[in-house]
């Protein structure tokens, strides 16, 4: 994860606004993650090289090269990872990249409407990835019960309308279509575990999850821990 540099609010400016301490060293990010499971990686304290481009690209406005490269770049040498492209051409670059690199199980999701996240406003193209192969298929939202959206109801905002709506996300509040956004997303990250055996148990599990508040109580361990580590 890392900066905003080709959108309007990066994870990076969600969570500096949050008050979370992002600027820690790898053992200390390590420490974090082996006690709660969790942690924020910021690319540019892991990929050095990157800050010579990151004004360059911000200055640019639009994606590069560096946005497919990303993906592939994470430090922590992850084996299963849920990745959004907005298009479908690189979906298919990210996905093949991912299958020769031998990932154990990766998904690459599309939204028909262009968004780089399983979408609510129609239909969403997954790339299932693993050593063997890279397969495609379809996530209908109607078909489990989900009502589809306008692109309105699921937009986010500056840095500040995002922060409170991530905070009444967490606490199991917000609206019904931007916690059904967060609910197929994580289910279907949930998906590449072996928690579930299905996308209905996937969505349940996250539903539950969600709307316990649970999320908000691990966001606040996880914040006074980067305060205090």
């Amino acid at each position: 994860m890392g900066l905003s540099i080709s959108g309007n609010c990066g994870c990076f400016d969600l969570l500096e606004l949050l008050g979370v301490n992002i600027i820690l060293t790898p053992n200390q990010e390590k420490k974090i993650f082996n006690e709660l499971g969790i942690v924020f990686l910021l690319a540019p304290s892991h990929h050095p090289s990157l800050r010579h481009v990151a004004q360059l690209r911000k200055d640019h406005g639009k994606k590069t090269i560096f946005n497919l490269i990303g993906p592939l770049c994470n430090p922590a040498s992850v084996s299963l990872q849920l990745i959004g492209s907005g298009n479908e051409e690189h979906a298919d670059i990210i996905a093949n990249a991912l299958k020769n690199l031998g990932t154990e199980h990766s998904m690459i999701v599309t939204g028909k409407d262009g968004l780089d996240e399983v979408t609510l406003t129609m239909d969403s193209i997954m790339r299932n990835v693993t050593p063997d192969a890279v397969t495609i298929s379809e996530f209908s939202p109607v078909k489990h019960s989900i009502n589809l959206v306008s692109a309105e109801e699921i937009e986010g905002g500056t840095p500040e309308e995002n922060m409170n709506i991530f905070l009444e996300l967490s606490k199991g509040r917000g609206t019904i279509s931007l916690q059904n956004l967060i609910i197929v997303n994580a289910a279907h990250a949930i998906l590449l575990t072996s928690l579930v055996s299905s996308i209905e148990e996937a969505i349940n599990l996250a539903s539950v999850t969600l709307k316990s508040g649970a999320v908000f109580d691990l966001f606040t361990k996880y914040k006074e821990y980067t305060l205090s580590i």
